[in-house]
């Protein structure tokens, strides 16, 4: 194998495949989780379902030029760790949230607000972005 792949002789490069391949998991898994929650906190709406995936999309969008941009002008493993510990602390502050109860979705016509979850996940797609 080693002579088809012959990059995979370095294993630092195994450690980076394995790594993201693990980070990626952990991502969908967590969105799964957040719409599941967020079908569940609001009586099986698939509307709320359909707007945190745009909200998870946007950022992504947005700024994945920038991060691409950032991501010359810095050292490309210290970026990455900064936006994986952002996206690691974001993940805790959702299970806090959701612990204590501060997981409202609100509305979008403004009744109660935006909602803490969205604001949270447009937050990381953000965090996203430059990590990508």
């Amino acid at each position: 194998m080693s002579d088809r792949l012959p990059a995979l002789k370095y294993p630092e490069l195994k450690l980076f495949l394995g790594g993201r391949f693990l980070g990626n998991v952990g991502s969908s898994v967590q969105f799964w989780a957040i719409a599941w929650h967020i079908y569940y906190l609001t009586g099986e709406s698939s509307l709320h379902v359909g707007l945190i995936a745009l909200v998870r999309v946007l950022p992504l969008i947005l700024f994945a030029l920038i991060g691409g941009v950032v991501a010359d002008q810095m050292d490309r493993r210290k970026l990455m760790i900064y936006t994986r510990s952002f996206m690691s602390l974001l993940s805790l502050i959702m299970v806090v949230c959701a612990w204590l109860g501060f997981d409202q979705v609100g509305s979008m016509i403004g009744i109660k607000g935006f909602g803490i979850l969205y604001i949270l996940v447009g937050i990381d797609a953000v965090g996203r972005a430059f990590d990508g």
